[in-house]
């Protein structure tokens, strides 16, 4: 379809995201019901519920999630959690982040959880900023390699994470990676530790900071 550009589109919503740094809360409001409608829209819940479970996944972003837990301490059953989570993994909304074993996620492993665009982490809490920084490095990571293998999203094999074995983790790698490891830092200092993790590891390191 042919039409203006977004920016042309949603004026206000644009400006308010300069000026302000944060979306517009009738876009907010108006992603949250596409979510609910979409993504939830079996688990019979409500409005208020849904945005209770963006929250919990926001408080939680690029970590391992635990279903389980993150079920056994809300309010809703785990079979709910579980089939919400899976919904929202077919609806676009998240994205999950395996653990690697050779370059491919390794079974029986918690995924870290990533959003599909940074916005929704305003439907229920906002991310703390170092985990907003590994957020879009994430999904420029995952984006990139879906436009070059279209599809690939629902295989969850393209971008992962490595643990060491002194437990200490890179925050992507991939088969796609071409032999290298990523790793996030959000401030310009103190990444001695993390280029320390890149080097003892099997890959090629890209540390990213701000500056850097």
């Amino acid at each position: 379809m042919g039409g203006a550009p977004h920016g042309r589109r949603f004026p206000g919503s644009r400006l308010r995201y300069i000026v302000a740094h944060e979306p517009a809360p009738p876009l907010v409001r108006g992603l949250l019901d596409v979510v609910h409608g979409d993504a939830f829209r079996r688990a019979d819940w409500s409005r208020a519920q849904t945005t209770g479970v963006m929250r919990r996944i926001a408080q939680g972003l690029c970590a391992p999630l635990n279903h389980v837990t993150v079920a056994d301490t809300s309010v809703y059953p785990r079979s709910a959690f579980a089939g919400a989570w899976r919904n929202s993994r077919e609806a676009f909304v998240v994205w999950p982040c395996f653990r690697e074993d050779a370059l491919r996620p390794k079974p029986g492993t918690q995924s870290k959880i990533y959003f599909a665009d940074p916005v929704y982490a305003q439907l229920g809490l906002d991310a703390p900023l170092e985990a907003g920084v590994l957020q879009q490095l994430g999904m420029a990571l995952w984006r990139s390699l879906e436009r070059e293998r279209p599809g690939s999203y629902v295989e969850s094999d393209r971008v992962l994470f490595h643990r060491t074995r002194t437990r200490r983790e890179i925050d992507f790698v991939g088969p796609g990676f071409g032999g290298c490891a990523i790793e996030s830092k959000y401030v310009d200092g103190r990444w001695k530790r993390d280029a320390q993790t890149l080097q003892a590891s099997s890959w090629r390191g890209i540390l990213a900071t701000r500056a850097e």
